[in-house]
């Protein structure tokens, strides 16, 4: 499996292994499987981790969204939703 970002920069498949939101592997690993795109945007105290198959549009509500919310004091909670990159600061995460 390979993740590409924005930049088009590839990475994988040491160390990578994706998860879709039924909890299950996503992509063959090994190099083989679906390319995924990733996504991040940071906006304090909000982290945005999105990945989508290679070809999705970021107005497709199919990205699998990860939000890392970080307090003052260090400690961390993620979420995870699905929908539009684009949409990532108003979609309901769990």
């Amino acid at each position: 499996m390979q993740v590409v970002d924005a930049s088009g920069n590839q990475y994988g498949p040491a160390g990578i292994e994706i998860i879709g939101a039924d909890g299950k592997p996503k992509g063959g690993g090994g190099g083989g499987g679906t390319t995924y795109i990733l996504r991040h945007s940071f906006a304090t105290p909000l982290d945005y981790i999105g990945l989508a198959p290679i070809g999705t549009l970021e107005t497709d509500p199919v990205w699998n969204i990860t939000r890392l919310t970080t307090t003052l004091s260090g400690t961390s909670l993620s979420q995870t939703a699905v929908g539009a990159w684009t949409n990532r600061t108003s979609l309901i995460y769990t």
